[in-house]
C-alpha cells in the first residue's frame, strides 16, 4: 500500500488545498485572455505591425484605368438611353400604322413622336438629382448657375451648387446619347418602312452597331456624373448634411458665415 509523504513542516493540508485553487484559478483567467495579451494585462505588440503607419495603398495607373473602364460599362444601362428607346418601340406600331404610315397623318404622327422622345433623350442628360437632408430625392435641371429645383424651399436646396453648373461634357453626352437614340430608332422595322423605305439592309444592321459601340466606348472610359431621370441617384453630401442639421437647429445656434 502506497503511503502519502508527510507535509512539510511548518505545512497543513489546508494551505496546500488553497494554492492548488489559486493556481487553477489563474490558469483559467490566462486561457480567457486574448492572445495578445500577457497574464499582467499588457498587450503584446506584433512586431511586423508595429513598424507601420497603416500607408495608404498605391494603385498603379493601369489598374486605375481598369477601374474607370469597369464603373464606367456598369453604368452604361443609365447612361445610354435604354429605357426612352424601349418606350420609343413600345409605341411605334401604334404611331406608324404598323409601318404603313397610311393615310398620310400617320407619317406626321411618326415624325413628331420621333422628334418628342429624342428631344426627351437630350433634355434628360442635362438633368441631374440629390437627396436632401430630409430624405427624399429630388429633381432639377442643370444651369450655369447651378441646379434649378423651383419646386423646393430654400432650406432644402442642395448646398454645393458648384457641382450642379452647366458643363460642356453635357452638351457632348446630350449629343452622344441622341445619335443612339436617332440610330436604334430610326432603324427600328416600323420606323424604318415608314420614312425610309428603300434604305438598303446593310446600312440598316450596320449603323445601330457602329453608333453604339462607339458611343459605349466613350462612355464607359468617360463616364458621366450626372444622376438625371433614368440614372442612379446622387447620395447626400456632407455640405447638404451640414445644412440640413443647421436649418433643424436655427433656432439655439448660430449659422456658419
Amino acid at each position: 500500500m502506497e503511503t502519502r509523504p508527510p507535509a512539510p513542516m511548518g505545512r497543513t493540508r489546508t494551505q496546500d488545498h488553497r494554492e492548488i485553487a489559486a493556481a487553477i484559478e489563474n490558469s483559467d483567467s490566462d486561457s480567457g485572455k486574448p492572445e495578445n495579451m500577457t497574464s499582467s494585462g499588457a498587450a503584446l505588440t506584433d512586431p511586423l505591425v508595429a513598424g507601420t503607419d497603416n500607408p495608404t495603398v498605391q494603385v498603379s495607373p493601369w489598374a486605375a484605368f481598369i477601374n474607370g473602364i469597369t464603373s464606367g460599362a456598369s453604368n452604361l444601362a443609365g447612361l445610354l438611353p435604354t429605357g426612352t428607346f424601349l418606350a420609343f418601340t413600345t409605341v411605334a406600331p401604334i404611331v406608324t400604322n404598323n409601318g404603313t404610315c397610311d393615310p398620310p397623318q400617320y407619317l406626321w404622327l411618326t415624325v413628331g413622336t420621333t422628334a418628342f422622345f429624342a428631344a426627351y433623350c437630350f433634355f434628360s442628360c442635362f438633368t441631374d438629382s440629390f437627396q436632401a437632408p430630409d430624405g427624399k430625392v429630388y429633381f432639377g435641371v442643370v444651369t450655369l448657375g447651378g441646379l434649378w429645383t423651383p419646386q423646393l424651399p430654400a432650406a432644402l436646396q442642395p448646398a454645393d451648387q458648384a457641382t450642379y453648373k452647366l458643363r460642356f461634357s453635357d452638351f457632348v453626352y446630350a449629343l452622344l446619347s441622341l445619335a443612339v437614340f436617332g440610330a436604334c430608332a430610326l432603324m427600328t422595322p416600323n420606323v424604318r418602312s415608314c420614312l425610309f423605305p428603300d434604305l438598303s439592309s446593310p446600312v440598316v444592321m450596320t449603323v445601330p452597331i457602329v453608333v453604339s459601340f462607339f458611343v459605349s466606348l466613350v462612355f464607359s472610359v468617360f463616364p458621366s456624373s450626372r444622376h438625371g431621370i433614368g440614372f442612379p441617384v446622387t447620395p447626400v453630401s456632407a455640405t447638404a448634411t451640414a445644412t440640413g442639421s443647421t436649418g433643424s437647429s436655427g433656432s439655439s445656434g448660430s449659422k456658419a458665415d
